[in-house]
């Protein structure tokens, strides 16, 4: 990771001193794709199957 400082090129920092994600942070995130928000759980299906009879004809 890095940050800006006044000489115009990035400080660098090290990675170890990022502190660790947790479940807790991941479960309070919202996530996104792109400009979208995802929903967490089972997704929807667009196209739901639909029963189907057929009658024997005779």
């Amino acid at each position: 990771m890095t940050t800006d400082n006044n000489s115009g090129k990035p400080e660098w920092i090290d990675p170890d001193d990022i502190p660790e994600l947790t479940d807790a942070f991941f479960e309070a995130a919202t996530f996104r794709k792109g400009e979208t928000v995802v929903r967490r759980g089972r997704l929807v299906d667009p196209h739901p199957k639909q029963q189907v009879t057929l009658v024997a004809g005779c």
